[in-house]
């Protein structure tokens, strides 16, 4: 008895590493077609939105930042949607965006005063950050911070179509 549940077992694991080892071929297939097609959709989104993301060896300032961008015939991004925030949060890249303060408030690059923000909790929070940064650090689509206009860090540039 002790011999036939042993063979029964021996056979069953041969059984099992040879399906397992046959399904794997095929598991890494899909995830690697997943990653092909996740890739396409977010070539796709990034040509339908035209937002180009500058990634430089050096970090730049706010302004430094704005300067590049328009040399590019570009602008540091303006966030007017949540398909365009959640575009940039996928970028996850800490990176300056077209927004700063004034004395009449959060005004994009373009002029238009703040109407929708993506800030993380408690953002705002400084009288002396008048640049905005998106820093994907958690989970959800706020990813805004206020940030001093000097920090250096990537920007995220959009041509205007």
């Amino acid at each position: 008895m002790d011999i036939y549940q042993n063979t029964t077992h021996d056979q069953r694991s041969q059984t099992q590493t040879s399906e397992q080892g046959h399904d794997r071929p095929h598991k890494e297939y899909r995830l690697y077609i997943l990653v092909v097609v996740s890739f396409g959709l977010l070539c796709v989104l990034q040509v339908s939105l035209n937002v180009y993301f500058r990634h430089a060896a050096s970090h730049k300032n706010w302004e430094e930042s704005r300067e590049e961008c328009q040399r590019m015939e570009a602008e540091l991004v303006i966030i007017n949607s949540p398909e365009e925030q959640e575009f940039v949060k996928a970028l996850s890249v800490r990176a300056w965006i077209g927004l700063s303060y004034s004395g009449k408030g959060w005004i994009w690059v373009d002029g238009t005063q703040l109407t929708t923000g993506y800030w993380t909790t408690g953002e705002p929070n400084s009288l002396s950050e008048n640049c905005t940064e998106s820093w994907p650090r958690f989970s959800s689509l706020e990813t805004w911070n206020d940030q001093v206009c000097s920090f250096e860090t990537h920007s995220i540039c959009k041509r205007a179509m």
